[in-house]
């Protein structure tokens, strides 16, 4: 009986190492990933400048350009196109979003506010003709812009890809701590199973078996319920009821008669616990339900939250999730022999302190 628990407690203890192994190796491979990609593509930081970034430059300009004692008003008023085209094409280029609006505001403003005299009204005049009639050099310059914002929209894709593909790296450890879930709960659950099936083996013995000859029976049927194994799924009035007939039938005035309410008793009080058992079963251990809900729920809000950016975007990460979890699938057991291969000193260390100190065995 001993024998039997000390190997039912080695083996969940050697399949917890083994899954620990495979969830470590699998979030390994998935920095891998992430780190061959940010390689791959140019860092977050050494994008090329926002579209924020690029008004505030030239406002600078504009600035610079009305501060000397020459005043150049057709740089000014070009620069002044360039801003206005540039707000045009944000207000239409919805991927791309507004940016800094309150520099543009202020701008204006400025632009609004500048001295009102005859000469210089008449030198902004000129000036703005000026630039007015340059179409080739005003298309040259919104030419300028655009292409900027090209660059900045496509740099936005970039780095919104490679956040992605990092998140998305780490659906390949949580796609193997599920599994590994799983397989534990149903190993547990092949346990439980068998736990179940000595429990209504000792309730035939002892309705088979004279009264003054089942005390070995009852003895061992009191050991297998005071077990750490399944302590959530024991009902303590069957154990009582197991105590009050053994103390019953060890009396002297012990009377036959009531034999069969007291084994009706166990009975349906084993049936109780049978069926508390069967429900862990059926639905798996707590931790295990709540993890693999955990999970459901946050992939299920991950990818809504993706239906609420623009339709191509949405494409590439549910492209690259199911990619992942393909190459996972496909490669499980390389990582799984890789696992074995890198961890098999540890695991043979702890092993070894396993067989000197049997108290380190903890049942999961």
């Amino acid at each position: 009986m001993s024998q039997e628990k000390s190997s039912t407690k080695s083996e969940i203890q050697k399949m917890a190492i083994q899954h620990s192994q495979e969830i470590k190796t699998t979030f390994a491979a998935a920095a891998a990933i992430a780190m061959l990609y940010l390689f791959i593509n140019p860092p977050l930081a050494a994008q090329k400048k926002t579209t924020g970034e690029f008004i505030r430059d030239k406002i600078t300009q504009i600035d610079n350009a009305f501060s000397t004692s020459n005043p150049n008003y057709a740089s000014a008023f070009i620069i002044f196109e360039q801003i206005t085209a540039c707000e045009k094409i944000l207000n239409n280029n919805k991927s791309i979003g507004k940016t800094s609006p309150e520099a543009l505001s202020d701008f204006k403003k400025a632009i609004l506010e500048l001295p009102t005299t005859a000469s210089k009204e008449s030198i902004l005049t000129n000036q703005l003709n000026i630039a007015t009639k340059n179409t080739t050099e005003c298309q040259k310059e919104l030419g300028t812009i655009k292409e900027t914002l090209q660059t900045r929209s496509t740099n936005t894709n970039i780095n919104f890809n490679t956040i992605c593909t990092i998140l998305i790296a780490l659906f390949v450890p949580i796609f193997a701590l599920l599994g590994a879930f799983i397989a534990r709960d149903q190993k547990i659950a092949e346990f439980r199973q068998a736990w179940i099936d000595r429990i209504r083996e000792y309730a035939k013995k002892l309705e088979s078996r004279e009264p003054k000859r089942v005390g070995a029976t009852l003895r061992e049927f009191r050991i297998e319920l005071n077990e750490d194994n399944h302590p959530e799924s024991i009902d303590r009035r069957l154990i009582d009821a197991i105590s009050y007939y053994e103390k019953e039938i060890n009396n002297k005035t012990y009377n036959r008669k009531n034999n069969e309410k007291l084994l009706g008793n166990i009975r349906q009080h084993t049936k109780s616990a049978i069926k508390q058992e069967w429900e862990i079963i059926k639905h798996g251990e707590l931790t295990t339900r709540i993890t693999r809900h955990s999970i459901i729920i946050f992939t299920l809000y991950f990818f809504i939250t993706l239906l609420t950016i623009n339709h191509q975007t949405t494409q590439t990460i549910i492209a690259l999730t199911l990619t992942s979890f393909i190459y996972y699938l496909l490669n499980r057991k390389i990582i799984h022999e890789t696992a074995k291969t890198i961890w098999s000193k540890a695991t043979f260390k702890n092993n070894s302190k396993q067989k000197n100190n049997p108290n380190l065995v903890k049942t999961i």
